[in-house]
């Protein structure tokens, strides 16, 4: 049987909410992106958004949420998708 330092479980519960709170929610991604919320929300149903592959994204509990990594991904490959510099 282990016992854990309940400071130690405080901190890490800290560390677990501070990188939820880094995950973009959609009114968030959609702005930042310069596309409306209904166009984002819908790329994740027809896996498209302005015509090539949805960007990824996170189901928590009921909540959607978009990484920065992945956001900025999505963005670099847009050059090689569509042929065009970006």
């Amino acid at each position: 049987m282990t016992f854990t330092n309940s400071a130690e479980a405080t901190e890490e519960k800290a560390v677990q909410i501070q990188a939820l709170k880094k995950l973009n929610t959609d009114q968030e991604t959609a702005s930042y992106l310069n596309v409306s919320y209904v166009a984002l929300r819908q790329s994740r149903a027809t896996g498209k958004l302005l015509g090539v592959p949805a960007p990824k994204h996170l189901k928590i509990g009921r909540s959607i949420r978009y990484k920065d990594k992945d956001i900025e991904a999505w963005i670099d490959g847009l050059d090689t998708i569509t042929g065009e510099a970006a």
